[in-house]
């Protein structure tokens, strides 16, 4: 039983819109059933208490409702270990799941999983993710804007070595704000301020382009990226 396709359909445009080049495509586990004798009208050949699905890969888990809608959407560097917090035994070993938290507004019945090439990506899925389908268990603050994004990233036009994947082409097709601006310097920089969300994709895009690419400003987007706080004039 495959994931559903408002999912699936969003995999690819993530990756297209977000993914560094170099970077492997999104892997998808089949639909995983955590009460097999409750859901034979949707049955599936993952069942508790089989292994997780992609279980020792980074990624995001899917926590989904009797009738296949999304409830749920996590992180986790290791999708099994993530998803044991969730679900465990009833009883002994052998025993039915359990669901451990108990707040859940609709039961959860089934579970699936999409593996990540690099565990930072992973937190970048969960919120596009969030915005696109709108789990309505989450919650998250995806409105939150940085007004003061700068950075500088090399120029391909300008740059003796195009051997690499530079982030300025994307800049000019895909601003990431209406408000962004591109200001070539007297290097073989260019830079780029803009005010966008605040999100992990935005993280996870920049760190992609590794050295290309310098944060300048906020202070603590700098210190997430290059680790340290750098002093520009």
């Amino acid at each position: 039983m495959q994931i559903p396709v408002v999912i699936l359909n969003a995999g690819p445009t993530f990756h297209a819109e977000w993914g560094h080049p170099r970077l492997a495509p999104l892997e998808y586990s089949e639909v995983y059933s955590l009460y097999p004798l409750e859901t034979i009208e949707t049955p599936s050949r993952a069942n508790w208490p089989d292994l997780w699905p992609l279980a020792d890969r980074p990624g995001v888990y899917l926590i989904l409702g009797p009738k296949m809608h999304l409830l749920h959407v996590g992180k986790s560097g290791t999708l099994g270990r993530r998803l044991s917090n969730y679900f465990r035994w009833s009883a002994g070993k052998g025993s039915p799941c359990r669901v451990v938290h108990t707040g859940w507004e609709t039961r959860p019945m089934f579970v699936a999983t999409i593996a990540v090439a690099e565990s930072f990506e992973a937190a970048a899925l969960e919120e596009y993710l969030i915005a696109r389908v709108r789990p309505e268990e989450n919650c998250l603050g995806w409105q939150n804007l940085m007004p003061n994004l700068k950075f500088a990233c090399k120029d391909f036009a300008l740059a003796s070595d195009q051997s690499h994947i530079y982030p300025r082409p994307h800049l000019y097709e895909r601003p990431l704000s209406q408000k962004q601006t591109i200001t070539e310097l007297d290097t073989d920089y260019v830079f780029v301020t803009a005010t966008v969300r605040d999100t992990a994709q935005l993280e996870w895009w920049l760190r992609g382009f590794g050295s290309l690419v310098l944060a300048i400003e906020p202070a603590d987007l700098q210190l997430r990226i290059h680790g340290i706080c750098l002093q520009m004039q």
